[in-house]
């Protein structure tokens, strides 16, 4: 058996929420009508847009495989991702890390470095003869990078 004090609020709020019905279906009829759809005039139809982050974990993990065939002193392997950087990753920035500046004072936050950037510089550091290597497999690129 319910008691009197609950019995009596949830009759008051079933009566509270059948007074309110009617406004609720009216709205939602509104809503779902043609003419609810329609522009005011000299209103401008929202146009929606895509906007993308760049996948910084795939980014990196592309990263780190090519500093294991550095590592490994597979140049060719290493400098095809490096290379692949350059070409497709102008936008897309490395897992974040704390710097240090010439003053050898350390970065408050970790600082995003520019994925074609860092492998510009990478491929700057490879070997010469690795660097040759690289200018005669990606000819016309390589001139710009090197």
């Amino acid at each position: 058996m319910i008691p009197f004090h609950l019995k009596d609020l949830l009759q008051r709020a079933t009566r509270g929420l059948l007074a309110f019905a009617p406004v609720l279906a009216a709205s939602a009829a509104s809503a779902q009508s043609p003419e609810g759809d329609a522009l005011v005039e000299g209103e401008n139809e929202f146009v929606t847009r895509n906007f993308a982050i760049p996948d910084a974990r795939a980014v990196q993990a592309d990263w780190n495989a090519a500093e294991e065939h550095a590592a490994a002193e597979r140049w060719a392997e290493a400098a095809s991702i490096w290379q692949r950087f350059l070409e497709e990753s102008g936008a897309s920035v490395l897992s974040g890390e704390l710097r240090v500046d010439a003053r050898g004072a350390q970065s408050q936050q970790l600082v995003h470095r520019g994925a074609a950037q860092a492998a510009r510089e990478r491929l700057l550091q490879m070997p010469r003869s690795a660097r040759e290597a690289y200018r005669a497999r990606h000819s016309a690129a390589a001139r710009a990078t090197l």
